[in-house]
């Protein structure tokens, strides 16, 4: 994985399963978490604009609740397959070669709070594939398990490569 990695995993290291190795890992963003942000900024900023500082906060907590209501079908879908919501937070996908185990990251980008896992005998693919944000397109890291659901993270297009990365360990630690 290299050493850029290393902060990210560190913390990690000493969870991991006895002789589990680390393959792969993503920073993304569970799929429907941006949304449910960046609308409730919206609202704020449009009803501030509108009616001063006094009606800011009012907007920012209707737009917060307008992007929970859109981004609930996406989070329901990745908390179905195994991964607590994030809460808005950056997360780590890390691919070991047991599962597929995310965590949030904190501020310095260090690993934190334990959101999940899916074992790879529960995944029947993982596939880059693209989302749409606010009409840009972005890289969706989706992975499907054997129950039909699909656990989805938004990649950064500048991190784009590590999602490509992962999908390649993930097909090639399968043979």
């Amino acid at each position: 994985m290299g050493a850029k990695w290393d902060k990210l995993v560190k913390p990690i290291i000493g969870e991991l399963d006895p002789g589990e190795t680390i393959l792969a890992a993503a920073k993304a963003t569970p799929d429907g978490e941006t949304e449910s942000w960046i609308l409730g900024a919206a609202g704020g900023v449009a009803l501030g604009s509108a009616g001063g500082t006094a009606l800011a906060g009012a907007g920012f907590i209707a737009g917060a609740e307008a992007g929970a209501s859109y981004g609930e079908t996406k989070r329901s879908a990745t908390e179905a397959a195994g991964i607590a919501s994030s809460k808005g937070k950056q997360v780590a996908v890390l691919l070991t070669d047991r599962r597929v185990v995310v965590y949030t990251l904190g501020v310095t980008g260090k690993a934190k709070e334990f959101l999940g896992a899916i074992p790879r005998s529960d995944i029947t693919g993982v596939e880059m594939g693209t989302t749409k944000l606010f009409g840009q397109t972005m890289p969706l890291l989706g992975i499907t398990t054997t129950a039909g659901h699909k656990a989805g993270f938004g990649i950064a297009k500048i991190r784009k490569k590590d999602g490509v990365a992962f999908i390649d360990a993930y097909e090639a630690s399968r043979s």
